[in-house]
């Protein structure tokens, strides 16, 4: 069981999407605060909510849609969300905009060219000989 603090439960209940096995998270700084859980769900998560607790079960292979921030925390979520997510992911809200952690873009765009590198790697280390 993971006890989160203000910053940490959103973000990283997705990560925990594509963990292997069940994870268990405890909110204990906000009642509310697991609302993020229903737009994760929408993206294909599995999720399960007790009062303060989620259960996560994975690894869960997302799917883009469209989806809704409720708050920065959420937003977070929602876009590493989209970064693992098989298909496009439309992220919506009023937090995302501007203030959504300005490091974000930036660590999209290097997992972005890691991505493109390792599945450019792996097409040529399957390439018959003479075609790489």
């Amino acid at each position: 069981m993971t006890q989160t603090t203000d910053e940490t439960p959103a973000p990283l209940a997705t990560l925990l999407t594509q963990s292997s096995g069940v994870s268990v998270l405890y909110e204990r700084v906000y009642d509310n605060r697991l609302l993020y859980v229903g737009e994760l769900r929408k993206m294909g998560a599995e999720i399960v909510v007790a009062g303060q607790t989620a259960i996560i079960t994975g690894p869960t292979q997302l799917v883009g849609t469209h989806v809704r921030s409720l708050d920065l925390r959420c937003a977070a979520a929602l876009v590493l969300a989209g970064l693992v997510a098989e298909g496009t992911t439309v992220v919506a809200g009023q937090v995302l905009a501007l203030s959504c952690h300005r490091s974000i873009a930036r660590q999209q765009a290097v997992f972005c060219a890691e991505r493109a590198t390792a599945a450019a790697e792996r097409a040529q280390s399957v390439a018959p000989p003479g075609h790489s």
